[in-house]
């Protein structure tokens, strides 16, 4: 907190972890960078072939929170 706000950490995911190549992927590159305290993840847009992994992590996002 600063000031009473709360700060977030941002953290724009781009390597060795594919989120979108199974959900164990997606739910491990979650926990890595929680881990270490970021608040929020913000992965690539899924192309074609990733998009049913996509669906599968929408239908439990709050599984991820």
């Amino acid at each position: 907190m600063l000031d009473g706000r709360v700060i977030r950490r941002i953290l724009l995911a781009y390597g060795a972890i594919n989120p979108w190549e199974s959900q164990h992927g997606f739910a491990a590159l979650v926990d890595r960078y929680t881990e270490i305290g970021f608040d929020e993840i913000v992965v690539y847009a899924p192309k074609a072939h990733e998009l049913p992994v996509f669906d599968q992590v929408m239908a439990r996002l709050d599984d991820y929170r």
